[in-house]
């Protein structure tokens, strides 16, 4: 389905797909994961979105990643896709899964303003974090933690409901497919 089209603005290939009929009756909701690095695939999935996640450490080194990185957006945005809407920020690899420490609660402070700063309008920080977890390493590259992990899936069910929520959507918990696998309980 990439092929290349001469005409076509390759930029906008993930676009085209995703805005394909038969794709887009197949599916409610397409996650693209990116790096926030400017490669041919991150614009790619720039193009094509209409919102965007942005996960997280908590410390200074990543707060002021995330405010050159809004920066960076906001430009793209005004050139490459003027729909996009910053969706929110997820804490990722906190040390707690009830509260954010100390450290966590003060970089996440200096996050809000940095992105009040460059995203004035509509920033949303998640109050539910991604705590570490040895589930979600030990799967890592193999399969994937919310398959496998109760609690995992319990965060990601929190965070999609609050998601939900931010975009105005019904409950997830009521379209939500039952499921059970984890590829690294299987034998082969």
């Amino acid at each position: 389905m990439l092929q290349e089209d001469a005409d076509e603005d390759a930029r906008y290939r993930l676009a085209n797909i995703l805005l394909n009929e038969e794709v887009a009756n197949a599916f409610d909701l397409t996650f693209i994961d990116a790096p926030p690095r400017l490669t041919a695939a991150a614009i790619n999935g720039f193009c094509a979105s209409t919102h965007l996640l942005v996960p997280t450490v908590y410390d200074m080194m990543s707060v002021e990643a995330i405010g050159t990185f809004l920066s960076g957006v906001q430009t793209l945005k005004s050139h490459l896709n003027p729909a996009i809407d910053l969706l929110g920020i997820v804490g990722t690899l906190t040390s707690r899964q009830d509260t954010l420490s100390t450290r966590e609660q003060n970089a996440k402070k200096a996050a809000t303003q940095q992105v009040s700063r460059v995203w004035s309008a509509n920033h949303h920080f998640f109050d539910r974090h991604i705590p570490r977890r040895e589930a979600i390493a030990k799967t890592a590259g193999g399969d994937i933690a919310y398959y496998c992990d109760q609690t995992v899936e319990g965060w990601f069910n929190d965070l999609g409901e609050a998601m939900s929520q931010r975009l105005g959507w019904p409950p997830l918990s009521s379209r939500r497919p039952s499921h059970a696998r984890c590829q690294l309980n299987r034998k082969a």
